[in-house]
């Protein structure tokens, strides 16, 4: 495919950008996504290639919020990448004009071969963002991976709602570091709620997928609400009840080709990430889907899981506790408001162990925890 440079003459870095880009890690790639102030054609460009976004062989050009999936290698051993941005003056029929190229370039810090991983979880955040900044900021070396689980805007009423997700990440990650994102059931409601989809990272719509970063594998689920579809709350717009039984089987699909996933060589953690925390008191839905999800996710292995919509900071080690399906590994439900500050969690990774930290806003260890491999 053509280049857009092919057809413009001049290139400049522009203030083309409503905050820094964020780069998710979905799968086996990254997704960049990166926000405009007015329609046009976005690109990524790594080490001299170009990743556009296009339908049926056209280049949108409709677009403030660009999506753009690139290879995690080829971004991890660049190093960095650029987003480019051409505003598009009139989509005539023939000979549409657009406007110069502008080009904002970052450096990227992928995770590599790094033994020891600083990570920063918040969920529950709630359209604020100086308080979970402020908690995101507490490892003095910076933190390699941000997880990002759940209910980070308010809702989903408006795009100036949706929009609070990417101000996050760039108050966060800066575009330099890559970031875990998992759904909440906030995030569902709203005129908005399905445009939300599309300005946030996925695969296929779908907000549950595995991805590898390093030595840690990570399974990213989606309850999507916290009561039932017939739920008077939800007027008829959601249906969840199948979209959680297709996890089911996604679960027993990861299981049955373990040797790729969580059994690949150089595989040192396994984490899952999940919003809705599996409780079995709350809705008989919930009872019977999380006791068919805790079956599979029994078999793998993992180190932690972690959760949030208890707007709480709670650590659970493999013993049972009431209400909840039984486990065999540690849960942590890790992110709450208090006035303006918050809490969130703070985990360093390594081969042997993970500690995990409640931490605040004013970089403050509430509780600590290590837990053995």
């Amino acid at each position: 495919m053509s280049s857009i440079k092919d057809f413009l003459l001049t290139e400049k870095r522009g203030e083309f950008l409503v905050c820094d880009p964020a780069v998710f890690a979905v799968g086996a790639g990254y997704c960049v996504i990166f926000l405009t102030d007015c329609p046009g054609i976005g690109w990524a460009e790594v080490d001299g290639r170009e990743y556009g976004e296009t339908v049926g062989g056209l280049r949108r050009s409709d677009l403030v919020v660009h999506r753009v999936f690139v290879p995690m290698e080829e971004l991890d051993a660049a190093g960095g990448y650029s987003v480019n941005f051409a505003p598009v003056r009139e989509r005539a029929p023939y000979w549409p004009k657009s406007g110069e190229v502008a080009t904002a370039r970052y450096a990227f810090r992928g995770i590599k071969d790094k033994k020891s991983l600083n990570v920063y979880h918040l969920c529950d955040t709630h359209s604020h963002l100086s308080g979970p900044v402020a908690a995101a900021g507490f490892f003095p070396d910076g933190a390699d991976l941000i997880i990002l689980n759940g209910d980070i805007p308010d809702h989903s009423g408006s795009a100036e709602m949706i929009r609070k997700v990417h101000l996050l990440c760039a108050q966060v990650a800066h575009g330099s570091i890559p970031i875990v994102f998992s759904r909440g059931n906030h995030d569902t409601r709203g005129e908005c709620a399905v445009d939300f989809v599309f300005q946030t990272p996925n695969v296929n719509g779908d907000f549950f997928f595995t991805t590898r970063l390093g030595g840690v594998w990570t399974l990213v689920l989606d309850c999507g609400e916290d009561k039932p579809d017939s739920s008077e709350e939800y007027g008829g717009m959601v249906a969840f009840d199948a979209y959680r039984r297709r996890q089911t089987e996604f679960l027993k699909r990861i299981n049955e080709n373990a040797r790729n996933e969580y059994l690949a060589p150089g595989v040192t953690s396994r984490i899952a990430v999940c919003h809705i925390y599996p409780a079995l008191n709350d809705n008989l839905f919930s009872k019977e889907i999380f006791s068919e999800w805790m079956e599979q996710l029994n078999a793998m292995g993992l180190d932690l899981m972690l959760c949030g919509h208890n707007h709480n900071t709670l650590f659970f080690g493999k013993e049972a506790a009431p209400g909840f399906a039984q486990r065999n590994f540690p849960m942590a439900i890790g992110g709450k408001m208090e006035g303006s500050g918050y809490v969130g969690t703070a985990l360093k990774i390594s081969p042997e162990k993970i500690d995990l930290a409640f931490t605040d806003s004013e970089k403050k260890v509430r509780e600590s925890f290590v837990i053995a491999k």
